[in-house]
């Protein structure tokens, strides 16, 4: 069992559980990882994070919640808020907290099913406005022949944030 707020080590990097509000049947907790001298934050179904500055303040990268972009889907169910913060709401914590960048997982169907580019544009705006950077994974698939497409014509080319080291899939341009 891990417990919330004890660090614990795998390998060469410290992982530490935060409480996270999502969900009041499945309990969710995010986790701070540090490594290397550098420290991420991974939260990928997310309402709120209890002890939102320890688990933020000083964290190159947030990985968070892609359920929403900027309409949250939130309710309250006995006392406690459950659901998905939008992405707008969590660059306002990252702002809160000065996260230098995050990146959205988790995507909900605003972003599968949204124009690509005009999603990654309006991401991009709102992050600005944050001023944290912001990354989505590249290339949202939709189908097994899309799946086929970027294998055929694909690379990997790595971005840097921080001292952290990434790598994003690129595909070609047909």
């Amino acid at each position: 069992m891990i417990d919330v707020r004890r660090p614990f080590y795998v390998g060469g990097v410290q992982f530490e559980a935060f409480r996270l509000e999502h969900s009041i049947r499945a309990p969710a907790v995010g986790y701070r990882l540090n490594a290397g001298g550098a420290s991420v934050f991974y939260s990928p179904d997310v309402a709120s994070i209890h002890e939102a500055h320890e688990a933020l303040a000083g964290i190159q990268f947030y990985i968070g919640d892609g359920a929403a972009i900027t309409r949250p889907t939130l309710r309250k169910r006995d006392h406690a808020l459950i659901g998905h913060a939008s992405i707008r709401m969590q660059l306002e914590w990252c702002r809160t907290e000065r996260v230098p960048a995050a990146i959205f997982t988790h995507c909900g169907s605003e972003i599968v099913k949204g124009d690509q580019r005009r999603v990654e544009e309006k991401i991009a705006a709102l992050g600005e406005a944050a001023g944290v950077d912001t990354f989505l994974p590249l290339t949202v698939l939709k189908s097994e022949s899309e799946i086929d497409w970027l294998l055929g014509g694909s690379s990997l080319r790595p971005f840097t944030v921080g001292s952290i080291q990434f790598c994003e899939m690129a595909a070609g341009l047909h």
